[in-house]
């Protein structure tokens, strides 16, 4: 199944992926690891990695956009893109009265626990074309 379609608000909800990025885009962009659904056309579930000059800017980025709200997590500061098998995983935690916790897990160590400012809210399947 799809995060989309397990991510809601009353279930914790993980997606995990195995990646070996040796990506020079990096450094300029974020490479999609797996996406679902479009920003511009929410609702939407992108792991990604992180760009920046640094080789520890190059770590993993989970972004969900959910019904109500949305939300940005970072990972720890581990270069996903060094060409090195890497296990990613997004964690989204049931909504609460303030907002829902999302966590980025990379080979093993959690990045900061991110509360988005509203409820995300869930995520329905997105339709495909």
């Amino acid at each position: 199944k799809s995060m989309a379609s397990l991510a809601t608000q009353t279930v914790v909800s993980t997606a995990t992926f195995r990646t070996n990025w040796v990506d020079v885009r990096a450094l300029m962009d974020g490479p999609n690891i797996a996406q679902q659904g479009l920003s511009v056309k929410p609702p939407q579930f992108k792991l990604q990695i992180a760009h920046g000059p640094n080789p520890t800017d190059h770590r993993g980025d989970c972004h969900i956009e959910g019904a109500t709200g949305h939300t940005l997590a970072y990972g720890p500061r581990i270069d996903v893109a060094d060409g090195n098998w890497h296990t990613i995983t997004c964690i989204k935690y049931p909504d609460t009265a303030t907002g829902t916790k999302v966590v980025v897990v990379v080979d093993g160590v959690a990045g900061n626990t991110t509360w988005s400012r509203t409820t995300t809210g869930d995520v329905p399947q997105v339709a495909r074309d």
